[in-house]
This record gives C-alpha cells, sequence and structure tokens, in this order.
C-alpha cells in the first residue's frame, strides 16, 4: 500500500508539475468555461457532447464568483442558433474579460482532473492486488503512475480519463458481480453505468459489453450466488442478467435526469431555447437522414421528453461530427478512420519498457492458460474475459471508427492491460525469482527512465523506437502531438529574442496575446487574432505542428505549410511549435546560434 501510494503521489506531482509549464490545450478553454456555466448556472448549450457528470466534479473548487461572465449578450444568445459562435466567446470570456484569470481557473480543473485519474490508479492497484497480490498491485500501479500518456492526459480539462476510469471500473463491478450477486454489488454496477453515459456519450457502447459479460458468465460458468440463491440452470441464470439489465438501465435513465437538474431544457430558466431542428439539419448535412436510426430515436426522445434535451442534442451533435473527420498518420491526410490508426499509435506512444512488460505478460499468461490449466475453471476464465474482452471489444470498436485523432480516445484499454500484467508478473515473480526478479526490475528502471526523459512534454511523447518527439511530427498529430499547449515556451523564446519579428501560426484557442507575445498572424493562424499578414520583413516563423502537418489546412494553404515542414528548423520548441529563419542575416543567425537556437534561412 505504501508504494502504491507513492507511486501515486508521484503520479500527482510530476503530472500537475508538467502541466503547470503549459498553456491550455485546444479543448479545455471551451471544457472549461462550459463545466462551470453548467454547474454554476444551470446552462449546458456550451459543450452539449459532453455530458456534466464529470464537469461537476471539475468545478468543484471554484465558486459562481470564479468568473465574470456575460449570460445575457446577444454572442451567448447566438449559441443556441450556431453552435460555432462558442469558441469565440469562451476566448472573449477567458482571456479578453478584464479579472479573469484563465491559466488559475484551469489549473484548478486540472487539479481535481489528476485527483481523478490518480483514482483510477487507485483501482487498477486494488484489481491486481484483489487478483495477484501485493507485487501485481505495485507493478500495476508503476506502469500506470510511470505511463507518459496518463501524465499528459490525466489531469487536463478533458473527459477522455474520467471515462476510462467509469469504464474500468464498471468492468470492475461486472466481475465482482458475476463472482457473487448482491443487491449491493448491482448497485454499484448501475450507478457505474449510468455515471459513465453521463461522462461522455460514447459509453453507450459499455452496454453490448456488460451484457455480452454477463450472458458468458450465465451460460459457460458455473453456479452463480444471486440476491441469496444458488442458480445452476442457464435459464436462470439468464433471467438473473436480464433483472441485472433492467435495474441499470432504470438507474441510467433516472442518473441522466439528475445530472442535469431533472430539467429538460438545455439553457437556464428564462433563456433562449437550443434549435433542435438545426442539430437535425446538421446531421442530414452529414449524411445522417431524418429517419436514420440514431436520428430518428433522438428526435422521438426530444418530442416525448424521455431524456433531457442537452443530452440528446449533445448525442445528435456528436453523431453528425464524427462522419468524417480528417486526421494525419504516417505523413498522409485521411478523410476517413483507418483501421490500423489506433494499434499504430499504440505501437509508437507506448514506452517501450511497457511494451516489453505487456509482451512479457502477454507469454506468462499463455503460459499460465497452458501449462496450470488457468482457463479450465471458471473462476479463471471469468477473470480473463473481463480483462481481455474489455480490451478486444473497445479496440474494434475504435478501428471501426472515424474519429481518428489521438490515442486518448482509447486510454480506456490502458488499465485492463496494465493489471493483467501486473498478476502475470506476481506470478513470475515468485515462480523464478532470480531470473525474472532482475529482468522486471530492470522493465521498471527502463520505464521510468524514458518517462523522466520526457518531462514536461508528456503530449508529444512517442517512444524511442519511433524517434522521440521529433520523430512523431511524421507520424501523428493533434493531441498525439500538438494541442496548442506550448505558448508559454514561445512567449519565454520571445523574450530571448525581442528584436527579431516573430510571425506566428498557431493551433489552439488560448490566446497568445494573454501571454505577451507579440506576433504578426499568419494565414490560417489564430482566428480571433489580428489582421493576417504573410512574412515581410526578416524573421522568425512560428508554427504549430498541427498545423505544419496540413490536417486541416484549406487546399490554398496545404502546400504552403507543408512545404516549409520539408524545411531545416531553427529550433523545435517542447516537440510542438516548429522556429524557421525568414531572410535573417548572418548576424542574426550568428546571435541564434549564441542563444542556443540553431538552424538556417
Amino acid at each position: 500500500m505504501a508504494l502504491c501510494a507513492g507511486l501515486l503521489l508521484v503520479y500527482l506531482v510530476v503530472g500537475l508539475r508538467a502541466k503547470s509549464e503549459k498553456s491550455a490545450t485546444f479543448d479545455e478553454p471551451l471544457e472549461g468555461l462550459g463545466a462551470w456555466v453548467g454547474a454554476r448556472h444551470h446552462d449546458y448549450r456550451l459543450v452539449p457532447e459532453n455530458p456534466p457528470l464529470w464537469q461537476y466534479w471539475a468545478s468543484l473548487p471554484l465558486g459562481k464568483s470564479a468568473l465574470d461572465v456575460n449570460l445575457n449578450g446577444p454572442e451567448w444568445d447566438i449559441i443556441t442558433r450556431d453552435i460555432t459562435q462558442r469558441y469565440a466567446w469562451t476566448v472573449n470570456t477567458l482571456y479578453r474579460t478584464p479579472g479573469n484569470d484563465p491559466v488559475w481557473f484551469i489549473g484548478r480543473m486540472r487539479f481535481m482532473m489528476a485527483l481523478a485519474a490518480a483514482g483510477l490508479g487507485a483501482l487498477i492497484g486494488w484489481w491486481a492486488w484483489r487478483l495477484g497480490g501485493a507485487i501485481a498491485a505495485v507493478a500495476a500501479t508503476a506502469l500506470f503512475a510511470l505511463d507518459p500518456n496518463f501524465l499528459a492526459h490525466g489531469p487536463l480539462m478533458k473527459n477522455d480519463v474520467p471515462f476510462a476510469l467509469a469504464m474500468f471500473a464498471l468492468v470492475y463491478a461486472t466481475w465482482r458481480t458475476g463472482r457473487r450477486s448482491s443487491w449491493g454489488r448491482v448497485l454499484a454496477m448501475a450507478l457505474l453505468a449510468a455515471a459513465a453515459i453521463n461522462i461522455k456519450l460514447s459509453a453507450l457502447i459499455l452496454g453490448p459489453l456488460v451484457a455480452m459479460l454477463l450472458i458468458g458468465r450465465a451460460i459457460l460458468g458455473g453456479p452463480w450466488d444471486c440476491f441469496g440463491r444458488t442458480f445452476r440452470a442457464w435459464w436462470a441464470k439468464l433471467l438473473a442478467v436480464g433483472g441485472i439489465g433492467v435495474i441499470c438501465m432504470t438507474a441510467c435513465w433516472g442518473v441522466t435526469w439528475a445530472c442535469y437538474g431533472f430539467r429538460f431544457e438545455t439553457t437556464a430558466p428564462g433563456g433562449r431555447p437550443m434549435k433542435f431542428d438545426e442539430m437535425i439539419h446538421l446531421n442530414e448535412i452529414s449524411g445522417h437522414p431524418a429517419d436514420s436510426p440514431i436520428v430518428a430515436a433522438s428526435a422521438w426522445m426530444e418530442r416525448h421528453r424521455v431524456l433531457p434535451q442537452g443530452w440528446i442534442y449533445g448525442l445528435l451533435y456528436q453523431n453528425a461530427t464524427t462522419v468524417a473527420r480528417r486526421n494525419f498518420i504516417l505523413g498522409h491526410i485521411q478523410n476517413q478512420g483507418v483501421w490500423y490508426y489506433f494499434p499504430f499509435a499504440l505501437l509508437v506512444k507506448t514506452p517501450l519498457g511497457t511494451i516489453a512488460a505487456l509482451g512479457l505478460g502477454l507469454a506468462g499468461g499463455l503460459w499460465l492458460a497452458i501449462q496450470r490449466g488457468f482457463w479450465r475453471r471458471w473462476n479463471g476464465w471469468w477473470i480473463s474475459a473481463c480483462l481481455m474482452t474489455p480490451v478486444a471489444y473497445y479496440m474494434l470498436f475504435a478501428m471501426r471508427g472515424n474519429l481518428n485523432l489521438g490515442l486518448r480516445h482509447v486510454l480506456g484499454v490502458y488499465p485492463f492491460l496494465f493489471v493483467a500484467a501486473g498478476v502475470v508478473a506476481a506470478k513470475l515473480w515468485r515462480f523464478r525469482p532470480g531470473t525474472f526478479r532482475p529482468a522486471l526490475a530492470a522493465l521498471g528502471i527502463a520505464l521510468a527512465a524514458e518517462t523522466g526523459l520526457a518531462y514536461p512534454d508528456y503530449i508529444p511523447f512517442f517512444n524511442s523506437f519511433a524517434g522521440g518527439q521529433r520523430g512523431g511530427l511524421n507520424l501523428l498529430g493533434d493531441s498525439n502531438l500538438d494541442w496548442g499547449q506550448d505558448l508559454p515556451a514561445l512567449a519565454n523564446w520571445q523574450r530571448k529574442h525581442p528584436e527579431i519579428p516573430l510571425y506566428l501560426s498557431y493551433f489552439g484557442i488560448a490566446d497568445p496575446a494573454y501571454y505577451q507575445i507579440d506576433y504578426i498572424n499568419m494565414p490560417q493562424g489564430y482566428p480571433w487574432g489580428p489582421p493576417v499578414d504573410l512574412p515581410g520583413k526578416p524573421g522568425v516563423i512560428a508554427v504549430s505542428a498541427t498545423t505544419l502537418q496540413g490536417i486541416y489546412l484549406p487546399e490554398d494553404w496545404f502546400r504552403y505549410y507543408t512545404e516549409l515542414r520539408q524545411a531545416e528548423p531553427l529550433d523545435v520548441l517542447h516537440g510542438s511549435i516548429y522556429l524557421f529563419a525568414y531572410n535573417l542575416s548572418p548576424a542574426q543567425l550568428s546571435r541564434l546560434a549564441a542563444s542556443g537556437t540553431a538552424g538556417q534561412n
């Protein structure tokens, strides 16, 4: 327990310290402001695609007076008719309203998110301890606490890691229910299912996963103690599964209403209602006609007020915006998802020490299954099913989709792999101590070293095999590499070189001017910045890596930035902002080289 607690404390300190050196990522200003407005003003128009349960948690340290906001102006009202206007309102409110401190505001939320992520680490250690004892708990917790991807995304104001927590906790509760069902265990499972769909709408896919696990337990498992009775016949166990399903669905319905304050309307009382027909129209434009299953079901639920309008509206918005999303992989831009995106992301963004540990766990697990007959006992089969089925199921679901925006979308598979690897490590630790103990210790040291060397740049982390963060530019984009997180580094660079004009094309929502960056706004740069202009007099061009990759650029500017990508940069700031010299004199280049910024025009 002391070792696991120490590892989680390291996770909190390192993760929060690293984030304190970064600006808000692309989604955080909108997510943070939407969470606070929902929690304190009961208006959910800003981010309807994300249910509010996790946002209540993030907003706990922030009172109603944390920000000065205008919820009566036309800029606020227009969001109900045109949801794209929410970005401008967010920038003006957070970064351009006197008295508002976006760094403090988002920092408080990041602290709460880091605590939730540490809770995931604690549950990983707890389940591993239940299955394999102390060594399993320490190994599994170490794999989590020292993972660069969880250090990158755990403290962010985003719902990717909270969803991973909800998914993992739900399957853990399912495992316990499959061993012995009681009213307490079933209620915990039902509440966790309800929490999951009120953290992320894609959690709806967890329903079939849980049903599949419990049906398998009923048909293939041994006797099942359910609510004080022992069921042996498969049909009796299936009836129990049906009853559990009804309880879970009832809880999901009730908790969803509770999350929205038992109000149907998305906006606050007296506010302009959301244009629901506009969202149906957006789905039609995206290729989902009004009679398609999700659109028709959503319209029916909205018409009959089955669920809060905000939740239904978010479901429709997500349905419309995930049909086709541009993505970048191996130097190429795709207009649709590719099946190998997430397996490739796992390969290049997982630390080599973790890959080796997971490989050892797989080999050891197969050996246990074959030599020890672990799978022949229903309890062993049930453990394996609860750890491996979610990984296969969720990966298959992700690989069939078009949302190829980042490894963060499949972070939920890691906890199951960490627990499995921890359990196998514990068995190998006891099986041949002289061989496996030094090997496992070496893997732990390698993981700690690779993660430590990446500090504080965990978003652009790529393992050594993939070439590190500099290699990421030609492999993956968006939240895998550059999410607008390094404005403080650019501000620091300009303070050292105030005499050199700076041309900036920044990918993000955080305002560069807030960080006192004096810049000339490049085409396809900051949408809410100064007037756009092309480089004129000699200076330095700073380009976000995502823009340099050309993922979201229109055709007329795609060639300009992708050709710039072929040039040798003066410097790369923390893996996400590339600096290029533009017609600088030899004397200026010499001064840059002397200050540690080297390169060529």
